[in-house]
């Protein structure tokens, strides 16, 4: 914005003015064209005013509304900036009020000091000049680190004006001014994206003394004293790569880091763009690059899926082939990734107690969690509903004992910050000393417990809970399991905690009653899924369910056993609840409960599932599903210690994943 020292005022506004002469400091004459800036205090706020420049006898004047400023004067090409009075901050610069007298006119004068430059000329491929490329000079943020553009003074009002920046002229030749002598800048060339130059397609570039940098990091110092020339630079046509990223199996690979590596003098290889494959498998470069010599990197770095990469298909950069791009050229390529050996970690305690204690802990450390729920550890029907309220409140499942809150979990509570506990089951299960020492903790309104007369009604009130808490976002997904037995209901853990899909529970002999038929169609159900064989729930159940919510939206998941089921059920999590994978699955003995009560919450919450085993065996259809999903899996889990997953059990499994 310029200012018009012979405009009039606004109706009812008084202009008073400013006026000065700027000079060169070291001679003391008078220079032209130097851009002067008015700051007006608004409120708490300085806020721009506008702009003149000084004319061939270094003079300025303006009019301006009565009122409080502060005045920039420069930045010039050749000039430094410095606010009045010789400071280089606005928020150390003095303030000049205008009075509100017509024609009044404070006079504020200025010496300026000479600022250094950086020049060179930027020539193509063979030679010709280039115009219009912009370069900029860069310094580094003293607090981060980081190359920034260089800024002609503390001010915002301006950018263009205010940064170092300068274009090419019809001779290609460039000159960066208002540089402060004695430090250290980088030179950046690039083109506005609205520009057809010949050169555009490489893209921004950086000097160095070898050449254009492809990065920031590759560029080198240049140091002002006096002004510096010389600083050319050759563009031309840039080229780019493009390509796929496969498993042994030919399907696509998202999410891979892919690092472009390029050859420089001296046998060196530096990165010079980097890049993501898409959930396509595709990626390419945003920007284009010079002609020469590149190597790419792949890299799992987010899930630890694949081993590391090199194109096409080395271990290591020494046996990495070397890609030759010519000039205006696009290569593609296709590189075959292979998984990562899996890791493997044990969540287990000295007893069931504390294993459920480092479930929680793998699952909500650090960042806590307000609410838990706790159940009994010695046995299991009231606990099975539990995981869908833990995924409901975001929060672990801890064990206790009948009559005792175990000193780890009471330790396990504070370290997770929790303000709150829901107790599942009566006082058969988890005996009032157990709730008062809660409260002792926690305080008598932050303890609540969630019982019936038996398991079936306590499966009842914990699904209640859950899709109370839930609200409008339950999506009317619930299981139905046998009350006789736990393994079918465990392996459904994650899917009920990722989810929070609530569990009811049927007797094997009686059915399920209407009781809880009305509940589940009174709280919203509409999709069932039965957990298991006939077995364990039998045909006739199947058909009241049937019945109410129609045979479209009732689907058995069930194996030959408790292991195959348990397959299944980890499959069709995968299949249909968004976050769970293999990547991270669990191993828990089928024979018992204590371990996959807790860990089937972990398991759900950190997106993946859980499978069941024998003591010393592995079911084919465990082998089976290892075998199908060994390349997504990067980590595997034991919940329990040996006595609970053998190390026969865990030796077959690292055989089948490598």
């Amino acid at each position: 914005m310029a200012l018009d020292p012979t405009a009039e005022a606004d109706p009812g506004v008084t202009l008073g003015g400013i006026t000065g002469i700027v000079r060169l400091d070291a001679s003391g004459l008078p220079t032209a064209t130097v851009p002067v800036t008015f700051y007006r205090r608004t409120g708490g706020t300085w806020e721009c005013a506008g702009q003149v420049r000084t004319n061939s006898a270094g003079r300025y004047v303006t009019g301006l509304p009565a009122g409080d400023y502060r005045i920039q004067f420069g930045p010039a090409l050749r000039l430094s900036s410095e606010f009045h009075a010789d400071v280089t901050s606005s928020a150390l610069a003095a303030t000049v009020t205008v009075s509100p007298v017509p024609a009044a006119y404070r006079t504020v004068d200025a010496s300026l000091t000479t600022a250094s430059t950086i020049s060179g000329t930027v020539r193509g491929a063979s030679g010709q000049p280039v115009a219009g490329v912009e370069v900029r000079a860069l310094e580094s943020d003293a607090s981060t680190g980081e190359w920034r553009t260089v800024r002609l003074g503390s001010t915002d009002a301006f950018p263009e004006s205010a940064v170092a920046v300068a274009r090419t002229g019809a001779d290609g030749s460039y000159v960066v001014g208002g540089l402060e002598g004695g430090r250290a800048y980088r030179l950046k060339f690039g083109a506005r994206t609205d520009e057809a130059l010949p050169f555009v397609a490489c893209g921004t570039r950086y000097w160095s003394a070898d050449g254009l940098a492809q990065g920031i990091d590759q560029a080198d110092d240049i140091v002002v004293g006096p002004d510096v020339s010389g600083k050319d630079a050759t563009v031309s046509l840039g080229c780019n790569l493009v390509g796929s990223a496969v498993d042994p199996d030919g399907k696509r690979v998202g999410g891979v880091r892919v690092d472009l590596w390029e050859h420089r003098s001296g046998n060196t290889w530096v990165v010079a763009r980097s890049t993501y494959t898409q959930e396509s498998g595709d990626f390419s470069f945003e920007e284009a690059f010079s002609a020469g010599d590149y190597r790419l990197e792949f890299s799992d770095e987010f899930r630890g899926l694949y081993a590391p990469r090199w194109y096409a298909s080395a271990a290591t950069a020494a046996d990495a082939a070397t890609i030759t791009i010519a000039a205006s050229e696009t290569a593609a390529v296709t590189v075959e990734l292979r998984a990562a050996d899996a890791s493997f970690a044990q969540i287990a305690g000295a007893n069931r107690y504390e294993t459920a204690v480092s479930a929680a802990r793998e699952g909500f450390l650090p960042q806590g969690a307000d609410t838990v729920i706790v159940s009994t550890g010695a046995n299991w029907p009231d606990a099975l509903g539990g995981s869908a309220l833990a995924g409901a409140y975001d929060g672990p499942m801890l064990l206790v004992g009948r009559d005792e809150l175990p000193p780890s979990v009471s330790a396990c509570i504070g370290d997770l910050g929790a303000t709150r506990a829901i107790i599942v089951g009566g006082i058969g299960a988890v005996e009032p000393d157990v709730e008062a020492a809660l409260a002792a903790q926690l305080g008598d309104a932050n303890v609540s417990r969630i019982a019936g007369a038996n398991r079936y009604e306590t499966a009842n009130l914990v699904a209640a809970a859950t899709i109370a808490r839930l609200g409008a976002a339950y999506d009317g997904t619930a299981f139905v399991a046998t009350g006789g037995n736990f393994p079918d209901a465990l392996g459904a853990s994650p899917l009920a905690a990722s989810a929070s899909w609530p569990l009811y529970l049927t007797s094997s002999t009686n059915g399920i009653d209407d009781a809880t038929l009305a509940q589940m169609q009174a709280s919203g159900v509409s999709t069932v899924l039965v957990l298991g064989g006939t077995g364990a729930v039998p045909s006739s159940t199947e058909a009241s369910l049937v019945a109410v919510f129609g045979d479209a939206n009732v689907n058995r998941l069930a194996g030959s056993n408790r292991y195959e089921t348990a397959a299944i059920i980890a499959q069709y999590g995968v299949d249909r609840c968004f976050g769970l994978g293999w990547n991270n699955v669990a191993f828990a003995t089928g024979t018992n409960f204590p371990d996959a009560l807790a860990g089937g919450v972990l398991q759900g919450m950190s997106g993946s599932v859980l499978l069941l085993t024998g003591a010393n065996s592995l079911d084919p259809s465990v082998a089976t599903v290892l075998d199908a999903n060994r390349d997504t899996i990067a980590e595997v889990r034991f919940l329990g210690g040996t006595g609970a997953v053998s190390n026969t059990v865990r030796t077959l499994i690292y055989a089948h994943l490598h």
